[in-house]
């Protein structure tokens, strides 16, 4: 009750203290005259008496427009009137005649010939400037433009908000350059006086093209489509010849194994070749959200994945063979082909963020994450050939073993990319380059040798793009 009392007396008090409650306006009706004058009666709501003072001269129009820009200092006895007053100012304080100094009847006329009679009003008028007058606020003028512009003048410019009303083309072109990192990747194993040791591929430096085109429109939403490729190969070889000695393959279902007939009957060296391949195919299609924090660019973008990833062992074991009297050996010959390939698809979400540096250069960093659901397919293939002739008798071998297991499972995908780029405006277009690091992890997808397991990426990229 007490604060609803309170507060309806304070509004009574704001509107009693105010011009509109005691009939006054915030401007003064006309200009008043110089000197002491008496106070004015309060205004009522019926029109003021006309008070009893010369009447102010009429405003003549100037004969052409005045565009020039006046800037009035200190006044200095007689005030003078500006070529063109828009509007009638606050009254100036009459100088006193032993302040005034002393002048001959020549000055105390004004420039433009009119002689301000005594308590005539005189106008004043604050300086004006045009728009296009002003420099611009961050124009770079070369090394002494300030510290906005660096001390080589090529320093990122304040934010500004981006200009909306036209879309653009924003397309890549470049390469991976990326090496395979797999839970197991070995050749084979020899087993020599009791102790075995394994003989592992060396680290392959897988590349392949990569290439994306999308639009974005006026209102930062846009699509993408990209595609990317990689494929590499590694090989080894080795030989044997000591019958005590054995080379045999990292397969207990499907052993390529050495020393083989041809060489127990002492005819021949067991020639091995090994070769580890993969191949990676990439598709991605996305709607992308272009925005801007201060100078620094963002980009999300979520849509759709497609990825194939192929990886495969191949072991050859050759005897050229011979004979010995007894048995004649024409051919020799082991294979097996293990071949793992997932496939899938779903969704995937990615976010970028560039900041300028200078000069053209800015950091760029960005991370993604891909979900599949597809298909992993493992096959061994063992195929057999042996030529021999064993007293007279011939023993021709040409056996083939296939096993092949399907399973349907999810698999995720982990990437992140940091670098530097380097861009250059021409005209609407803009250039850039970019040189990163790479780091990739696919879960779930197998290897070689195995239906199951984890595979890494690791190396860097170098693309270059348009923006249009």
């Amino acid at each position: 009750m007490r604060r609803g009392f309170a507060w309806v007396l304070g509004v009574a008090a704001i509107l009693g203290a105010t011009s509109t409650a005691s009939a006054q306006y915030p401007y003064p009706y006309a200009p008043m005259p110089y000197g002491p004058m008496p106070m004015p009666a309060r205004p009522m709501h019926y029109s003021p008496a006309p008070m009893m003072m010369p009447p102010a001269p009429m405003w003549q129009a100037p004969t052409t427009r005045n565009t020039n820009v006046f800037i009035y200092g200190p006044l200095d006895g007689t005030p003078t009137p500006p070529p063109n007053p828009l509007m009638y100012g606050q009254p100036q304080p009459r100088p006193t005649k032993s302040a005034e100094p002393k002048k001959d009847a020549q000055a105390k006329e004004p420039a433009s010939g009119v002689v301000q009679p005594q308590g005539t009003f005189v106008s004043r008028m604050l300086p004006t400037y045009s728009k296009a007058e002003l420099p611009p606020s961050h124009a770079c003028a070369g090394a002494d433009c300030g510290p906005a512009c660096g001390p080589t003048g090529c320093g990122p410019a304040p934010y500004e908000p981006p200009m909306r009303g036209k879309g653009h083309f924003i397309g890549e072109v470049g390469a991976f350059f990326l090496v395979p990192l797999t839970n197991s990747r070995s050749a084979y194993n020899v087993t020599a006086g009791g102790a075995t040791t394994t003989t592992d591929f060396q680290r392959q430096l897988d590349w392949g093209p990569v290439a994306s085109l999308g639009y974005v429109f006026h209102t930062g939403w846009g699509v993408r489509g990209s595609y990317q490729y990689l494929r590499g190969s590694t090989s080894l070889s080795t030989a044997n010849a000591d019958p005590a000695v054995g080379i045999t393959t990292p397969f207990a279902a499907f052993p390529v194994a050495s020393p083989g007939a041809t060489l127990l009957a002492g005819l021949g060296v067991d020639q091995y070749n090994f070769t580890q391949r993969l191949e990676r195919h990439i598709a991605d299609i996305e709607a992308i959200r272009e925005g801007h924090f201060l100078d620094t660019t963002l980009l999300f973008s979520v849509g759709a994945r497609f990825a194939r990833l192929a990886q495969s062992y191949n072991a050859i074991r050759r005897n050229a063979g011979g004979t010995n009297g007894a048995v004649s050996v024409a051919l020799d010959r082991e294979e097996l082909d293990s071949y793992n390939r997932f496939e899938g698809w779903g969704p995937t979400v990615s976010f970028e963020i560039i900041h300028p540096l200078r000069c053209g250069f800015s950091l760029y960093g960005n991370v993604r994450g891909s979900f599949l659901w597809g298909t992993d397919k493992f096959t061994q293939t063992y195929h057999n050939e042996n030529r021999t002739t064993n007293a007279g008798v011939p023993n021709f071998i040409d056996t083939t073993t296939v096993a092949e297991t399907y399973d349907v499972r999810y698999a995720s995908i982990f990437e992140t990319e940091f670098g530097i780029q380097y861009g250059h405006r021409l005209g609407r277009c803009y250039f850039y380059a970019r040189a990163g690091g790479v780091y990739q992890h696919w879960f779930d997808v197998g290897n070689p040798t195995n239906s199951t397991g984890n595979m890494s990426f690791v190396g860097g990229t170098l693309r270059m793009g348009i923006s249009y």
